[in-house]
């Protein structure tokens, strides 16, 4: 996991340092912009939202219990799926598909072995048990009409309590995005070259 961290981080970094140099394909047309500005915080909110939410089912329990509850049930890996979300939502807040592009490659070179490696971990310990929970339940694409959730939810508050500043860091992407387009249109920040 630590090395999926890191190489997720560097060409996160990579994709974030591109963002900071380029500028929306299609100039000042405000339109555009509000279009991506809002897709793109609606994307970092959902991104931050479903992480809490999910940790609230997992934290502290993800060794020991096979959790086929709430965003569990409608996906193996939400926790993975929210952050893809984050990742297309950061690239639609700096105004491009093609860092939201970029980015959503980046996810998929450093999360998808670690979601295969997870799998095959959880086939390991939990047997027949995660193989009729695989079989029913898809990895990332999300299957609602499986949710079902717990009357009572116990959550580990100390890992709660990480997640909401981890989700916390996911909407502050927003706001740097605004500012990096602040510091385009004053001439503070050079935008060498238009992406789509």
């Amino acid at each position: 996991m630590n090395r999926r961290l890191f190489f997720s981080r560097v060409l996160g970094v990579g994709v974030l340092a591109l963002a900071l140099v380029s500028r929306p394909a299609w100039g000042t047309e405000p339109r555009a912009a509000i279009a991506f500005e809002t897709a793109g915080f609606a994307l970092l909110l959902l991104a931050a939202l479903g992480r809490l939410w999910t940790t609230a089912f997992i934290g502290g329990r993800k060794r020991s219990v096979l959790v086929t509850e709430g965003p569990y049930s409608v996906m193996r890996h939400p926790l993975y799926g929210f952050s893809l979300v984050g990742f297309i939502g950061t690239g639609l807040a700096f105004g491009s598909l093609t860092i939201a592009g970029l980015l959503g490659v980046t996810f998929a070179l450093t999360h998808w072995p670690t979601m295969r490696a997870e799998d095959a971990w959880l086939r390991a310990r939990f047997g027949q048990d995660f193989e009729r929970y695989a079989r029913a339940v898809p990895s990332l694409l999300p299957a609602p009409h499986r949710f079902r959730t717990p009357e009572i939810l116990h959550v580990d508050s100390s890992v709660f309590a990480r997640a909401v500043i981890e989700s916390a860091a996911v909407l502050a992407v927003f706001p740097i995005a605004r500012v990096a387009a602040w510091a385009h249109a004053a001439g503070i920040l050079p935008a060498v070259f238009p992406l789509p």
